[in-house]
């Protein structure tokens, strides 16, 4: 069915309050600048990785300077394993401690959006909180497992390298600190990972509460929303418009938040490429598990919920 103008005026205008609402304006966005929760948690994991490298380093040269004699290869790893203890004492712990208040901060402010555009009271039930949980655990998953993932195999073989040439303590001791400065051999530097890794949460966290505030205005359908500047990505290109059953959306938060490990997560909400779902109806899409953002790494897409049953055109639903 064919919409009114009067229709498509007001979807345009509700679209680009949503996108002001949530960052996602094209000015903002092309210009990299995250929104409030996202910036915060940046900064969070930014300010703690620094505090935790520099412990790492210290417990390295401490050390190396502990004893004499040619360093051997089971004392490297046990001043590698301290480097880690430090690593998780002074990173992780205190990051994990603080992210459940970012979490539930933007699940709380995009559902209160959401309400607050359709006049309807907020509530934050048993499933909100429930999500905030889940969110939490999965993305604090993430943030304990980058040292084990993508920095220890690295910094173990610039130790290796050291012990092969016979340099001495003090020169093995330096390499490993320079190590943190430009981290060779890491595929996802720390600078990269954590500023995606919190827009990827963040964004989650808000369509999360997103959805639960379409469900409390009673929306029928969401459709999805991209920025579309030079930085989108072909996927999001691919994805922007197309209108999904709010079921559907629901359907996939909440297995997400019966998920046990990273790979049911995948499973459930995978990131496929723009020529997988080129060409195909959006059933056949969220058939595949492509429901709601973010569909990639960095992904700043959004979602919209719609209420007029004149505006949900299904495409094979």
């Amino acid at each position: 069915m064919l919409l009114t103008l009067d229709q498509k005026n007001a979807l345009t205008a509700v679209k680009e309050t949503v996108l002001m609402q949530c960052g996602c304006s094209p000015i903002a966005k092309s210009e990299g600048s995250p929104v409030p929760f996202e910036q915060a948690m940046v900064n969070l994991l930014l300010m703690n990785w620094t505090n935790g490298t520099t412990a790492a380093k210290k417990a390295i040269l401490q050390g190396l300077v502990a004893r004499g004699g040619k360093l051997s290869q089971p004392e490297m790893d046990t001043i590698l394993f301290q480097a880690q203890n430090r690593i998780n004492a002074t990173f992780v712990l205190p990051t994990v401690k603080k992210t459940p208040g970012l979490f539930t901060g933007s699940y709380k402010a995009a559902k209160k959006n959401i309400t607050a555009r359709h006049n309807k009271k907020f509530n934050y039930v048993f499933r909100d909180t429930s999500a905030g949980q889940w969110l939490t655990d999965h993305h604090n998953y993430w943030i304990g497992n980058y040292y084990n993932r993508f920095i220890s195999k690295s910094i173990a073989e610039v130790a290796a390298q050291g012990l092969a040439q016979n340099l001495g303590r003090e020169t093995i001791g330096r390499n490993l600190s320079e190590f943190f400065n430009d981290y060779p051999g890491v595929p996802f530097k720390p600078d990269y990972y954590w500023r995606g890794l919190a827009a990827n949460a963040m964004n989650r966290s808000r369509q999360f509460g997103m959805i639960s505030g379409f469900e409390d205005v009673g929306a029928i359908s969401l459709q999805i929303l991209a920025v579309n500047d030079e930085r989108t990505s072909e996927v999001c290109r691919e994805l922007d418009g197309k209108i999904f059953p709010l079921g559907r959306a629901v359907n996939q938060r909440n297995m997400l938040m019966t998920a046990e490990n990273p790979d049911e997560v995948k499973q459930i909400s995978p990131w496929l490429s723009a020529e997988e779902i080129k060409g195909k109806s959006t059933k056949e899409i969220n058939d595949l598990g492509v429901v709601m953002p973010p569909f990639h790494f960095y992904c700043r897409t959004t979602t919209i919920e719609i209420i007029s049953k004149t505006m949900a055109v299904f495409n094979g639903f």
